[in-house]
């Protein structure tokens, strides 16, 4: 969408309302915690969000902030300074919705080897319905030779169920289809992935592409996940957890708390990771 030039002066002056008021709740807050005598450092060690974090939240720069954090690193920050937090998580959430855009990102990664079974099914439903269509047309053709023969001929002629051939024949092509089904999975070997929490730490994971879950796995746990293709992770920290295909070792996936964007896990490793860049 493009801006006009044609802005009401009612429109910015509900603008500069907007970032008066959220000024104004970070004034408040921080003139709050210094009345409590609290530092920043203080806070930081109760609710384990880092120090830069707690800063950019006090200084209203929700830009140096992971988005998929910010809201759980302004009640911590609430919870530390003892207040109420109905009193000021809505003022937060408007202000945050000014700087945020709203967002669906939805990420289709489909391996060549996706591609390739694709085809070879459409092929196989082209060859399941060719002979359907084969079958209607001779039925078609003996329908009207049936028609045009002399009603006074000796011979009787039997009529054909058009309905009892296509039922036959779409029996047949279940039956079909259902033995192809079992064989391809029995052809797929499922693998089996440990996943042990280094630090308190959120993720989300979807597994063959279709089974979307998220997780906020503390330190010290273990859990394990089962797929026959694939993993594809977003990763609140990366330091905060390491990960063990089948039989082999833990691996960390990073050294620092950066967010990792994007991470591919098949039956031979890691195959792609993308960390978030700083802004």
């Amino acid at each position: 969408m493009e801006w006009t030039d044609d802005h009401t002066d009612e429109d910015q002056g509900s603008g500069s309302d907007l970032n008066q008021s959220s000024s104004d709740l970070f004034k408040k807050l921080q003139e709050i915690r210094k009345q409590k005598k609290l530092s920043l450092e203080s806070i930081a060690e109760a609710s384990r969000v880092q120090l830069k974090y707690l800063k950019a939240l006090e200084e209203g720069n929700l830009t140096k902030v992971p988005e998929v954090y910010d809201k759980l690193f302004f009640r911590s920050y609430l919870k530390a300074l003892g207040l109420p937090e109905e009193e000021y998580y809505e003022q937060f959430l408007v202000y945050r919705r000014s700087i945020r855009l709203d967002k669906t990102t939805t990420v289709f990664n489909f391996s060549d080897g996706s591609r390739e079974n694709r085809r070879k099914f459409n092929q196989k439903n082209l060859l399941y319905l060719l002979p359907i269509f084969v079958v209607v047309i001779l039925i078609w053709v003996l329908l009207r030779n049936t028609e045009s023969i002399d009603s006074r001929a000796s011979a009787q002629v039997n009529e054909i169920d058009v309905r009892d051939v296509v039922a036959r024949l779409e029996q047949r092509q279940h039956a079909t289809a259902d033995s192809d089904t079992a064989a391809v999975r029995d052809s797929l070997r499922q693998f089996n992935l440990q996943i042990r929490g280094l630090k308190r730490t959120w993720f989300r994971v979807i597994s063959d592409h279709r089974d979307t879950s998220e997780y906020m796995l503390p330190a010290g746990n273990v859990i394990t996940l089962q797929a026959y293709s694939c993993f594809e992770f977003l990763i609140g920290r990366a330091d905060g957890l390491s990960i063990k295909l089948d039989d082999g070792i833990f691996r960390k996936l990073g050294t620092d708390s950066t967010v990792i964007q994007y991470m591919l896990v098949d039956s031979t490793g890691i195959v792609t990771k993308r960390f978030l860049s700083p802004r």
